[in-house]
């Protein structure tokens, strides 16, 4: 039971990593208010149709209009406007999204409890309680828009995985290129990978790890060497920079860059954590290794 606990504890400490996609989070905010208005609308929830006989389906309606604006407001607002100018951004934890959300739900609960005060028609039947509506919120929108995060997230990889695939498809590698072999320190083993695989290289102590993308999963594999050795055999390889002392990164795979002067990070849908980034390196700097993969020749 304690290692349960350690493990879920340690888990909530995982830093969680959101690319705040505009066009994501609008299709989130309005496939969860279409979702809000049809259980509203056919499930009629705690038979809340009995206090508005008039019109139930505008009435409805304005629970899914509610649920898109607070969505748009929590995860596209303020995140943008706040989060990511404060720098929040880059502690942020399953713990901290997981509190973030249940804000989210909550606000929409009071945010129903106020629409319904003022478009309740029954006045013979007594007004719906704040309680009862967080009830009603926390079992049909909290659980709903849990499962359209982890579809639309899903979903998002798939696009994310096959864009960069037909991205790494149009630098034409050569069958040769295709394959680099890198040696250990003592030449008795090596490892043989393809650069569309390789999404990021660290190094710790004496050991090197290639994580790389099989099979749309990011897997693994360590070789006892030195970055200083691996990074040679990169050299020819524009898209591939070394961006920080322990890192080496395939630009590829990156979608983009968040932090301030005092350290920036590259951001992958592919990774759990992002990627630190050396001070040498400017916003213009990044500006440039994100839109332009070649001008990362003049980095190696």
């Amino acid at each position: 039971m304690g290692k349960i606990i350690k493990y879920f504890v340690n888990w909530l400490k995982v830093p969680y990593f959101s690319t705040n996609s505009l066009n994501v989070n609008l299709l989130l905010a309005f496939a969860a208010g279409i979702f809000t208005f049809i259980i509203f609308y056919i499930l009629k929830p705690f038979g809340i149709d009995k206090y508005h006989l008039n019109n139930y389906f505008l009435y409805s309606a304005g629970f899914g209009i509610i649920t898109i604006i607070c969505i748009i407001f929590f995860i596209q607002i303020i995140p943008y406007y706040f989060f990511q100018k404060l720098g929040l951004r880059k502690k942020w934890t399953i713990l901290k999204e997981i509190i973030f959300e249940l804000l989210l739900v909550s606000a929409m609960a009071i945010l129903f409890y106020i629409y319904s005060f003022y478009v309740q028609e029954t006045d013979s039947i007594p007004l719906i309680s704040l309680s009862k509506f967080f009830k009603i919120t926390f079992s049909v929108a909290f659980f709903t828009y849990l499962f359209l995060v982890y579809v639309l997230k899903k979903i998002e990889k798939i696009i994310l995985i096959k864009k960069t695939a037909k991205k790494i498809t149009l630098t034409s590698f050569t069958k040769k290129e295709k394959g680099v072999i890198f040696y250990s320190s003592n030449k008795k083993e090596s490892i043989s990978i393809e650069l569309d695989q390789l999404v990021y290289i660290n190094s710790e102590a004496n050991y090197v790890s290639f994580f790389l993308l099989k099979e749309g999963k990011v897997k693994e594999v360590i070789l006892r060497s030195t970055l200083k050795n691996v990074m040679n055999e990169l050299n020819d390889y524009h898209f591939v920079v070394r961006c920080h002392k322990s890192f080496i990164v395939n630009m590829q795979h990156i979608i983009s860059y968040s932090g301030n002067t005092k350290g920036y990070f590259l951001n992958s849908e592919l990774l759990k954590n992002p990627i630190p980034v050396s001070r040498n390196f400017t916003k213009k700097d990044l500006d440039d290794l994100i839109n332009l993969p070649s001008f990362l020749s003049q980095k190696s």
